[in-house]
């Protein structure tokens, strides 16, 4: 079973990812909830998940900061960004950072 952080400034949007994506069908568990990549980077140790899911916009550290971060720092975590922009650039960026999902 694969361990998922969940990054995401917004209460519902948090809520909705835990409580809609059916995990135990995907052979998931939720280990963390995040409200940006600050929080979420103080987890990581503890928490050791193998997917974190992000929103791409967030306050303090947002998402591709967190991308980078995880990709020097936990280079096995899978990255999967969420966002409702349609920008490339934002795409492209991510790319760097080894994300496996826009």
């Amino acid at each position: 079973m694969y361990s998922v952080m969940i990054v995401d400034d917004e209460p519902a949007i948090r809520k909705g990812l835990v409580s809609f994506i059916p995990w135990d069908e995907l052979d998931c568990h939720v280990v963390a909830v995040a409200i940006d990549g600050i929080d979420a980077t103080e987890m990581l140790d503890e928490c050791q998940p193998d997917i974190v899911m992000t929103d791409i916009k967030m306050p303090g550290m947002d998402g591709l900061e967190l991308a980078d971060y995880l990709h020097h720092h936990h280079p096995s975590v899978k990255i999967i960004i969420l966002t409702a922009y349609n920008d490339f650039a934002y795409s492209q960026e991510a790319i760097k950072y080894g994300v496996v999902d826009f």
